[in-house]
């Protein structure tokens, strides 16, 4: 049955994506349809076709291009998701605590799959991977809650779904990266802005690098 997105889990394009994420957007294309070819219930488009998505499947999205990075191949990941929603009985496997941070529970889970027998080196992959996930995803209730995009102990900045609708912003607050980057690019300086918004000036500069920019 068709599902629809629901208030508190964020909706994002494939532009929001790539923005939050550092990635190309071509890539996300393919990849959207590809990993959820059969998951076409949590992926959304609207009536220009653009496609959209909630938080969850950004955290997959985000997983996946570990996985890849850690060289492996498309089907191996794929393979993988696809087992691994159906034993953990969710619609986002690689979003889930199960997996990212208790692997060696999934690993024996699934003794009898491909998925441990990804190539000799699985294990070192995992902790390549799992590492960066403790840095950079908080969890409740066994899925991702929120994603620090340049990490929880080097910035303030993060995405939450319950603030700003998912937009990258100052942890606990509603102003998004975006609003202080164009005051900043308008001439506006670090302790002015700061002042607007009563936060500290390294929230800032947090939020100016997070746009690519730098923060004098």
């Amino acid at each position: 049955m068709k599902t629809t997105p629901h208030i508190g889990e964020g909706l994002y394009t494939i532009p929001d994506a790539a923005h939050i994420l550092k990635l190309p957007q071509n890539k996300l294309r393919r990849w959207l349809n590809g990993y959820w070819e059969i998951d076409k219930d949590i992926i959304w488009s609207d009536e220009n076709g653009e496609k959209f998505f909630n938080f969850y499947t950004l955290i997959e999205i985000y997983t996946i291009n570990a996985f890849r990075e850690s060289g492996l191949s498309s089907k191996k990941i794929k393979d993988a998701r696809k087992e691994l929603k159906n034993r953990l009985n969710t619609n986002h496997p690689f979003a889930s605590t199960e997996f990212l941070i208790d692997h060696k529970v999934i690993n024996a889970k699934l003794s009898d799959s491909s998925f441990i027998q990804l190539n000799s080196n699985g294990q070192i992959i995992f902790d390549k991977i799992i590492e960066p996930f403790c840095e950079k995803i908080d969890f409740y209730n066994s899925l991702a809650e929120r994603y620090w995009p340049n990490g929880k102990e080097t910035s303030t900045v993060v995405v939450d779904p319950s603030h700003c609708f998912g937009k990258p912003s100052i942890l606990n607050t509603n102003i998004p990266t975006e609003t202080i980057f164009y005051y900043y690019k308008a001439g506006e300086k670090i302790e002015d802005i700061a002042a607007m918004y009563e936060v500290l000036e390294n929230n800032i500069r947090d939020a100016v690098k997070f746009e690519g920019g730098e923060a004098a």
